[in-house]
Formats: structure tokens, C-alpha cells, sequence
């Protein structure tokens, strides 16, 4: 029983690294990120298991509340701004005054 409970406790440490790989990638790039590429970024040689990992991901991530979300777009995952955020943020003015500082 103890080695199961290892186990276990092995593959979630695992996942959780997997995870932070996951959301470090769809926040360094605005283009959506394919399970093929995600799979690369985190070893994982299992393409079920590496989709898997990242709609767990992404589950978690947009339970948050936060202004980012993580969207699935065929077969890949990108990072966005929630509606009603993009349109306040990218106004002109606001959009100046983020550059200027």
C-alpha cells in the first residue's frame, strides 16, 4: 500500500511540473500551442496523456479569478484576456499611458 501511495504521490509531482511547463509556454507566446508542442516543452511521450494534462490544466487555470483564460482551439491551448478586459486594456489611451512607463 505504501508504494502505491509513492506512486501516486510520484506521477502528481510529476503533473504538477508538466503543468507549470504548460502555462510558462501559453504565457510567453500569443499563438495557440499544439499538443504536439506541448508534448516536446514536457517530455511527455504520450500524446493522450499530454492533452489530458493540459485540459486538466486549462479546468484549473479558468476556474481562477482572473482577467486570462486558457482556450482550446482544435488541438492546441492559447492564453487570452477574458471578454470585457481586452477592450478596456487595448484602447488607445490606456494602451500609451502601459507603453510610456
Amino acid at each position: 500500500m505504501e508504494t502505491l501511495f509513492n506512486s501516486i504521490n510520484l506521477l502528481i509531482t510529476i503533473m504538477g511540473k508538466k503543468e507549470k511547463l504548460i502555462e510558462a509556454a501559453l504565457f510567453m507566446t500569443p499563438q495557440a500551442v499544439s499538443v504536439a508542442q506541448l508534448m516536446e516543452i514536457t517530455g511527455e511521450e504520450n500524446y493522450t496523456m499530454a492533452k489530458g494534462i493540459a485540459l486538466r490544466f486549462m479546468k484549473e487555470f479558468n476556474q481562477r479569478d482572473s482577467s486570462l483564460q486558457i482556450v482550446q482551439i482544435e488541438d492546441a491551448f492559447q492564453m487570452s484576456i477574458r471578454p470585457g478586459y481586452e477592450e478596456r486594456v487595448r484602447s488607445e489611451e490606456h494602451t500609451s499611458e502601459l507603453q510610456s512607463h
